[in-house]
């Protein structure tokens, strides 16, 4: 009877864990894609991105390489259960890209912040669990540091994390600034140039002046280890002038925030820019054996001031960029060995991350030419997903359900209303039916109809990828 009562409550127990293992695991779909059905959740995941699994030992430091870009770097005993003690076991940490439309639209996102539109420079999805299925967090005196790949920079964007509203709808609505700190790496290794170019190697800091003739700083380069020179960010300015009066004014300023001496060097290059213009200015060269200057000499003498003006001018605009990304100091809880992330030349935005989620690169839409608009979307049957796109803004909105089939993209009452009227724009329908995918697109000229009619078709999870990738990033 004992035994018996042992196996009952073992099968109790055992029942127990796998309806939590499925609580948890539903809860982590519901976040991921939203309030849609499983049959639709099943077909996007082979159409969109994929979920990356990645297993780390969390007592030691991590640097986890998106496929994509995303780079998240796990300082040791950063994460912690859900008493506070560090994790010392093997952690899975999950990891979903969105930088395209398509992988925006099969993971059912919006850019929105309450009642604004936002532009997205990328977003994505990460989260943690153990093998023994312990919930993870993140000790808030060491978060993660995330870099999100970037295009261009632009002085407005924000770092967004948002949840899931009981319609799934995913809404931005905090907002942080982006990280200000920065991370060192082996000096040697992030100052070798990657290609062959003007620039000394090792940013020409050298003690051997015997064997390098052209350098730019007489020192020890290890002596930089670990301060704003072994960074990826100061490798990006020394990309642009790698000059010995530049190098000498970070190096000999070494113990200032990155942005101050951005501004020196600007000041540097104001300067530098009026004595060179003033030169040219002034140096007028003489007419041939005596005579009056020819209209040859008078151009190239033109053309030269005119060089001098716009080389200042770049270099200027160039370091007041880098200045107004007010970066400060290294960050001395972080410091990584790993040379392949050194490597790495495209431009990117940092965020220290306190919680797991959603988290977005996004600035306000605000486009003076933008006016009110009404724009609905009527389909021939319900859609789990429809969105517009604006393809040129990186925008996409979700349809807003109404009664009989109809889809609202805009609030006209306390929401957002105002489109770029004219602007080419994209209707985008998902939805499964009899366990068969349903599809619809149209391009639309945005402000010329109030109601869109659309009709979705049976098709493939193909080649709605293939429709979608027709749209670009």
């Amino acid at each position: 009877m004992r035994l018996q009562n042992r196996q009952i409550i073992f099968g109790l127990l055992s029942l127990a864990i796998t309806f939590s293992s499925c609580k948890t695991d539903n809860e982590a779909l519901t976040q991921e894609f939203g309030n849609i059905p499983h049959e639709l959740k099943d077909s996007l995941k082979s159409i969109g991105q994929e979920l990356q699994q990645n297993l780390v030992d969390p007592t030691k430091d991590n640097v986890i390489k998106g496929k994509n870009g995303t780079i998240i770097h796990i300082p040791a005993n950063s994460l912690i259960g859900e008493n506070g003690v560090p994790i010392s076991s093997q952690t899975t940490v999950e990891l979903k890209e969105h930088y395209s439309i398509v992988d925006f639209v099969t993971s059912n996102l919006q850019t929105v912040h309450n009642s604004d539109i936002l532009q997205t420079q990328g977003m994505i999805y990460f989260a943690a669990k153990t093998t023994n299925g312990t919930i993870v967090k993140i000790d808030k005196s060491k978060p993660l540091r995330i870099e999100f790949p970037i295009n261009e920079r632009i002085n407005e964007a924000k770092i967004f994390t948002g949840k899931r509203d009981d319609n799934g709808y995913l809404n931005w609505d905090s907002i942080s600034e982006p990280s200000k700190y920065l991370i060192p790496y082996p000096i040697r290794v992030i100052s070798r140039n990657e290609f062959p170019t003007e620039c000394p190697n090792f940013y020409g800091i050298t003690t051997d002046t015997t064997r390098d003739g052209y350098f730019n700083y007489y020192g020890d380069l290890s002596k930089f280890e670990n301060t704003l020179l072994a960074t990826r960010e100061f490798k990006d300015r020394y990309n642009v002038a790698c000059w010995k009066e530049i190098v000498d004014i970070y190096a000999n300023n070494i113990d200032k925030n990155l942005w101050e001496i951005d501004e020196l060097v600007v000041k540097h290059f104001i300067q530098d820019s009026t004595e060179r213009v003033n030169y040219q200015i002034n140096w007028r060269p003489p007419g041939i054996n005596g005579g009056p200057r020819t209209k040859a000499q008078d151009e190239a003498h033109e053309w030269l001031v005119n060089s001098a003006k716009e080389s200042g001018h770049r270099m200027i605009t160039v370091f007041k960029s880098f200045a107004s990304q007010k970066l400060t100091t290294i960050d001395p809880t972080k410091r990584l060995a790993d040379t392949t992330v050194a490597e790495m030349t495209k431009a990117f935005i940092a965020y220290d991350a306190l919680e797991f989620g959603w988290v977005n690169v996004d600035y306000f839409f605000k486009d003076p030419k933008s006016v009110d608009i009404k724009l609905i979307a009527k389909a021939n049957e319900t859609v789990p997903i429809i969105n517009l796109i604006i393809p040129n803004r990186n925008v996409i909105l979700s349809g807003i359900s109404k009664d009989d089939n109809t889809y609202y993209f805009t609030k006209n009452e306390n929401g957002y209303n105002k489109l770029p009227k004219g602007e080419k724009g994209i209707i985008i329908a998902i939805a499964i039916k009899d366990n068969k995918l349903h599809f619809a697109e149209k391009e639309i000229t945005i402000g010329q109809n109030e109601t869109e009619v659309i009709e979705l078709k049976p098709t493939t999870a193909e080649t709605i990828k293939t429709r979608l990738k027709n749209y670009g990033s």
